[in-house]
This record gives C-alpha cells, sequence and structure tokens, in this order.
C-alpha cells in the first residue's frame, strides 16, 4: 500500500480505511451486508430495549440520590418499543418452529423452546459470517 506517511495515526486510521472499503466492495463477500443487516434487525429489539433500561437506570440513580427531583420511572417508551420489536421478531420463529413441531409431533412447550433456540443460533450463524 501506497500512503501518506506524516502522522502514525492518520497512517493506521488510512490503512484501516483502506481495508473496510476493500472488505465493502469485494465481490465475494456480498454475503458480508446482507448478514450484518439481517443480524441487526434480529438484535435490534433487545438493543432498544437495553437502551431504555440504561436510561431508566441513570434517572432512578439520579434521583435516588436526589440531584434530579421527580418520581421513579417504571419504564420507559425505549423499553416498551424494545419489547414490541422483539414480540414481532419472537413470533416469526414461533411460526417456523410450530411448522417444524408438525412435522415431528412436538408439543407446545418443546416449540417455544424451539422457537427460542432457532432465533439464538440465527444470532450466532449471521454473527460468525459477518466476521
Amino acid at each position: 500500500m501506497n500512503y501518506i506517511k506524516t502522522y502514525e495515526s492518520f497512517n493506521d486510521d488510512f490503512a484501516f480505511e483502506l481495508a473496510l472499503d476493500k472488505e465493502l466492495n469485494d465481490e465475494t463477500n456480498e454475503e458480508f451486508g446482507i448478514s450484518a443487516l439481517v443480524g441487526t434487525l434480529l438484535a435490534s429489539g433487545k438493543f432498544v430495549e437495553l437502551l431504555g433500561k440504561l436510561g431508566k437506570w441513570t434517572y432512578n440513580k439520579l434521583v435516588d440520590k436526589g440531584i434530579i427531583d421527580g418520581k421513579k420511572i417504571e419504564k420507559t417508551k425505549f423499553e416498551k418499543a424494545g419489547e414490541w420489536i422483539q414480540k414481532i421478531i419472537d413470533k416469526v420463529f414461533l411460526l417456523a418452529a410450530k411448522g417444524i413441531g408438525k412435522i415431528f409431533g412436538m408439543s407446545d412447550d418443546n416449540i417455544e423452546k424451539l422457537a427460542q433456540l432457532m432465533f439464538y443460533i440465527s444470532l450466532v450463524v449471521l454473527g460468525t459470517q459477518g466476521r
């Protein structure tokens, strides 16, 4: 690679940008973007819920310490939105698990466990594909 050698940090940043551009533009790695997008969508419900819980925890601690006047928060809108998104994702996996459960004659309890297992396996598979 040929690049300007004025500052080491600039060189490192520039080399990283070149490597990232090569990775994203390489035709053999088209599935990288797709798997990253699907993985992000699958994890989005839990991520939004986590943001809400972090904000609630911080606010409630500030109220406890007396830094902020107000009442404690029970549930934030972020938490509610994250739970709503996760319910939709869970329903998709539950529908797929019900189809598999019909074929193998599984009980409802085992179908729910299968749906959760399929969700987490898909996260792991998509995470490892994204490198």
